[in-house]
């Protein structure tokens, strides 16, 4: 194996550890945002279900067809 020869091989090796970093970036990012949307629609129905209790207790409650 000659010098240009592991050079190349370097290069090789030095874009696949980026490739691998790129798409765990990717994952870690994706995760984050189901993250935040999970934490999202926990706080809507949450927030959902207080207004509905305080409409209740004020006799206010919605009429579902």
């Amino acid at each position: 194996m000659d010098n240009h020869e592991i050079r190349l091989e370097g290069a090789l090796l030095s874009a696949r550890n980026e490739t691998m970093l790129a798409w765990l970036g990717w994952q870690e990012a994706c995760d984050r945002v189901f993250s935040a949307r999970a934490r999202y629609d926990r706080a809507l129905r949450d927030m959902r279900a207080a207004q509905d209790a305080l409409e209740i207790f004020r006799g206010e409650g919605r009429h579902v067809a």
